[in-house]
C-alpha cells in the first residue's frame, strides 16, 4: 500500500476480541496472521490477455514497506519511487497499551508536512484524531462513534490514520470530519455482518444529503472480492473486484484489481515473519 493509496485504500476486517483480552493489535485490524515482521508491497498496473490479468509496467510509486514490531503494530511506512529514492515516509508512536497516540508523516523521507494525534475513550476506543499542518495549525479534525457491542463481544478498535477520509476498524460505525476552522464538512457510517466484517459505508455531505454508498462482499478471510458503489441518488457509479493467492499463513500474497475503473492492477507482497 502505497501512501497515496494508504489515504484511500481498503484495509478491511478484524480479529474480533472479548473485554477480558488486551487490545487488538494492527495485525488484527489489517487481517494479518502470524508475527509479520515486515511487508513489501509492489504494484503494477495490468493488461488483459486471453482472460488473465498480466502485469505490465509500475504503478507509482513502485514499492512500499511496511515495518511492524513484535506486537502486531505499525511502527513505519516508506515508500519509494521508481529511481529507488525515497519519496514518502510515515512513523507511527505508541503508548504502554500499545494504543497510536501519534503519527508523523514526512516528504522525502526528511521534510516534515503533518502530524497526527490520537485521543481514546475509557473502554480504548479512538473518539478523536486531530490532524496538523507543519506550523501546528489545526488542519482537519475527526470524531468517531462506537457501538457499544459488536455480535461476539468484542469492543471498539483503535484505527488506522487517514487524513481525509477515515478507515473503518471494529465495530465502529460513525465518523465525523471537521475542517481547520471547525466546521462540519463530512459524515461517515458504517455497517458490519456477524463476523464483524465491513459491508456497507455510507457518506453524508455536510448537508445531511446521501454522497456515496459502498457495499461489499468478502471472502472467507475476511478480505473483499466485490465492492460496488452508488452515487448519492442512487444510481451506480463503479463496480471493482478482486482476485487473491493466499501464503500458507493465511495472508495474500497476490491481489488482482479490477473493474469499471481504469487500469487495472496487479499487487505482490512479501511477507517476512518474525
Amino acid at each position: 500500500m502505497n501512501f497515496k493509496t494508504l489515504f484511500y485504500c481498503f484495509l478491511l476486517a478484524i480479529t474480533l476480541l472479548s473485554f477480558q483480552t488486551k487490545p487488538a493489535t494492527y495485525h488484527s485490524q489489517e487481517n494479518l496472521f502470524g508475527k509479520v515482521k515486515s511487508i513489501t508491497i509492489f504494484t503494477y498496473h495490468a493488461t488483459e490477455k486471453d482472460g488473465k490479468l498480466e502485469k505490465g509496467d509500475f504503478a507509482n510509486p513502485y514499492k512500499e514497506t511496511i515495518k511492524y514490531n513484535f506486537k502486531g503494530n505499525r511502527i513505519s511506512e516508506t515508500e519509494y519511487a521508481s529511481t529507488g529514492g525515497i519519496e514518502n515516509r510515515i512513523i507511527y508512536k505508541y503508548n504502554k497499551r500499545g494504543k497510536r497516540i501519534e503519527t508523523i508523516a514526512f516528504n522525502n523521507g526528511v521534510e516534515f508536512y503533518e502530524r497526527t494525534t490520537h485521543k481514546y475513550d475509557s473502554k480504548g476506543n479512538q473518539v478523536k484524531e486531530n490532524s496538523y499542518y507543519p506550523s501546528g495549525k489545526l488542519k482537519i479534525r475527526i470524531f468517531y462513534k462506537f457501538s457499544v457491542l459488536d455480535s461476539l463481544g468484542g469492543k471498539g478498535r483503535p484505527i488506522i490514520l487517514n487524513f481525509y477520509e477515515p478507515e473503518i476498524r471494529g465495530n465502529q460505525i460513525e465518523a465525523s470530519l471537521y475542517d481547520e476552522e471547525g466546521q462540519f464538512y463530512r459524515r461517515f457510517t458504517y455497517a458490519y455482518d456477524a463476523k464483524g466484517t465491513l459491508i456497507e459505508e455510507n457518506t453524508y455531505d455536510y448537508d445531511g444529503s446521501l454522497y456515496h454508498r459502498s457495499l461489499y462482499t468478502n471472502d472467507d478471510k475476511g478480505n473483499p472480492v466485490k465492492v460496488k458503489a452508488y452515487k448519492g441518488d442512487g444510481t451506480s457509479d463503479y463496480s471493482w473486484n478482486y482476485r487473491y493467492e493466499y501464503d500458507k499463513k493465511g495472508n495474500w500474497i497476490k491481489k488482482e484489481s479490477y473493474g469499471d475503473l481504469i487500469p487495472s492492477y496487479i499487487t505482490e507482497r512479501k511477507i517476512k515473519y518474525y
